[in-house]
């Protein structure tokens, strides 16, 4: 999975690279096979200004589906990357899910399909 980390108006520091990936590592590697590019982005919405609006924006890509983008707003970075992040596991676990149930019921009908092409075997009565 490749990650991409930007920031804007916010100093990227080692502690905060460090807590984005343990939380990369607690909410999103399970689902890390369907995963193939993560993009954070933080910025500080007002600048300098102040104020609550440090903002974390999620674009998760997952394999042959749609990128699920996830915002979060918060006074603090740290709060708005760990909910940003909880609710993109959510997200992608729920998509991956319906898309495999969506997936099955054809594989059901082909299985159909061919149980209805193949001839039975009728059993005889022994006398």
């Amino acid at each position: 999975m490749k990650v991409d980390i930007q920031s804007r108006h916010v100093e990227l520091t080692q502690e905060l690279e460090a807590h984005i990936q343990r939380k990369l590592q607690f909410a999103l590697c399970r689902l890390e096979p369907h995963i193939t590019a993560l993009s954070i982005y933080l910025s500080d919405v007002n600048g300098p200004k102040g104020s609550a609006d440090k903002q974390c924006r999620l674009q998760v890509c997952v394999t042959n589906m749609e990128d699920i983008v996830i915002k979060d707003t918060q006074t603090d970075l740290y709060c708005a990357i760990d909910r940003a992040m909880q609710r993109a596991s959510r997200s992608v676990a729920r998509k991956i899910a319906r898309h495999q149930k969506l997936q099955r019921p054809e594989k059901i009908e082909q299985i159909d399909k061919l149980d209805q092409k193949t001839p039975s075997i009728q059993q005889t009565p022994d006398d």
